[in-house]
């Protein structure tokens, strides 16, 4: 297993288990999401302004960055899934 993934689960389960009450997981991924799309744009833009004709490989690779935080996003929800279960049978 990846090692990020591995400290987004972590993050995960800290974020659960710190933080009272129940998360929403829907939110928290949806912000991600957008966050990442925003960061991509931009970020993709300013590379054809300071890198002319660079090529599709931009597009490429920010699509396996969209995949790769989407799969991290996934594993942190997981994470704050079962932190929420510990603070459950901590009670």
């Amino acid at each position: 297993m990846d090692t990020y993934a591995i400290i987004s689960f972590l993050l995960g389960i800290a974020f659960g288990f710190l933080r009272r009450g129940k998360e929403d997981r829907a939110k928290i991924i949806e912000v991600i999401f957008v966050s990442l799309l925003l960061g991509l744009v931009s970020g993709i833009a300013l590379s054809h302004a300071v890198l002319d004709g660079a090529g599709w490989g931009e597009f490429v690779k920010a699509f396996g960055l969209i995949v790769a935080a989407l799969i991290y996003a996934i594993f942190f929800a997981a994470g704050t899934y079962l932190g929420d279960l510990l603070e459950k049978l901590r009670k």
